[in-house]
């Protein structure tokens, strides 16, 4: 077997594996599913599992990233082709409404996966993952806010870390579920309610 044929087959074994943790993720939950469900659900051994994400948290952490970007692909948040577009874009309400249309996309996808890990956060183990995977959002979100502050219309008053707390809190993976889940908004609405609150903040009002 050539190594591009065994690289395409480990591809699509991990896609399989992926999508099984997923499913089983969200129906039983972390804690009930166990690495044999998984690698039962998706037609491989257990030592399939071990040898390609180490333990159930990676995997939990692995199921979150595809969430995240949409694909399994090395690249991360911000060397994707929406921070270009943001940054290509000098007016500030719009470029806010290109990075939410952006954020309504990835908020349906991942918030979840993050219910999952909030259920799951007894685990010292989920624990230390949920608070890696908000250490993440808060750093990408710092280096948006520097992109925003340097857009027409910004509000000059607002330091850039003001500004990543309020992205990082206002577009939580919680707050959405909250509203999507918990009370029936849309995905739309949602994010369209984020976007006022963070025009307001973050350039006075402008453009609404």
């Amino acid at each position: 077997m050539t190594r591009s044929r065994k690289g395409q087959r480990g591809q699509e074994t991990r896609a399989k594996v992926l999508a099984a943790a997923t499913r089983l993720f969200y129906e039983q939950g972390y804690l009930v599913t166990t690495m044999a469900d998984i690698a039962g659900q998706a037609g491989v051994a257990v030592q399939t599992l071990y040898l390609g994400f180490g333990s159930k948290v990676e995997l939990l952490a692995a199921v979150h990233d595809i969430a995240l970007v949409a694909d399994d692909e090395p690249i991360s948040v911000l060397e994707r082709p929406w921070r270009a577009e943001l940054q290509a874009e000098p007016d500030g309400p719009n470029a806010l409404r290109l990075l939410m249309a952006q954020q309504r996309d990835m908020l349906e996808r991942t918030s979840r996966v993050y219910g999952v890990i909030a259920a799951a956060a007894a685990d010292p183990e989920v624990l230390d993952l949920q608070g890696r995977l908000r250490d993440q959002r808060a750093v990408t979100w710092r280096s948006v806010a520097a992109d925003l502050a340097a857009k027409r219309g910004y509000d000059a008053t607002v330091s850039v870390d003001r500004a990543a707390d309020l992205l990082y809190a206002v577009t939580s993976p919680e707050l959405f579920g909250l509203l999507t889940t918990d009370r029936g908004w849309t995905a739309n609405d949602a994010t369209a309610w984020m976007t006022t609150i963070l025009t307001g903040q973050l350039f006075g009002g402008a453009g609404r």
